[in-house]
């Protein structure tokens, strides 16, 4: 969006460097021959003002575009990426097949417990120490946690698969999904009433 711009504005210079040379080389005898040049370096004033609020709108919207994009990927409670980033990080990998590709699917078991027992503000506090504690523990293409906190049993039913095992990583989803909910079942039945 701004290289377009930025090109225009050099072809124009560069186009209006050799006739203001030849305009300058044609005054060098007539003392006022320069009055004709001023509606010229008017015009060429107007463009330069206009070519400049035209490249700091297109800087504006570039950076507010960046800044929209960028939250329109992020979970506002965590910062970590949500659905959206997810989606579109699965149709770039199957898109590419990429391979190798992991999924690890993790989900807190007992949140429900910590958001009824003592509020959501715990439950949102264990969700986003979960989240900063794989954040801090993996690369970006590994994911493994378990987590207790604050004295609310809390434990963590992972899934996964990985390609070339699988056909995709929307395959691979679906894999770690399926394990994440068996081992979550598990826990649910082991757990005390």
């Amino acid at each position: 969006m701004i290289a377009p711009a930025i090109a225009r504005v050099w072809t124009i210079d560069l186009l209006l460097a050799p006739p203001a040379l030849l305009a300058a080389l044609a005054a060098g005898d007539e003392p006022y021959a320069w009055l004709l040049a001023l509606p010229v370096a008017a015009l060429l004033a107007d463009m330069a003002r206009d070519r400049r609020a035209r490249i700091t709108e297109a800087l504006r919207l570039a950076h507010a575009y960046r800044t929209v994009d960028r939250k329109a990927h992020r979970d506002p409670l965590t910062g970590v990426g949500n659905r959206l980033a997810w989606d579109e990080a699965v149709a770039l990998a199957d898109a590419q097949h990429a391979e190798p590709v992991s999924v690890i699917i993790a989900d807190l078991d007992g949140l429900k417990r910590a958001n009824d027992e003592r509020g959501h503000e715990v439950g949102d506090a264990l969700i986003c120490t979960a989240a900063e504690a794989i954040r801090s523990q993996v690369r970006e293409s590994d994911l493994v946690a378990r987590l207790g906190v604050r004295g609310v049993r809390l434990s963590v039913s992972l899934g996964w698969a990985a390609t070339p095992d699988v056909p995709s990583v929307s395959e691979a989803k679906r894999v770690a999904d399926t394990q994440m909910y068996a081992q979550k079942q598990t826990h649910l039945a082991a757990r005390p009433a």
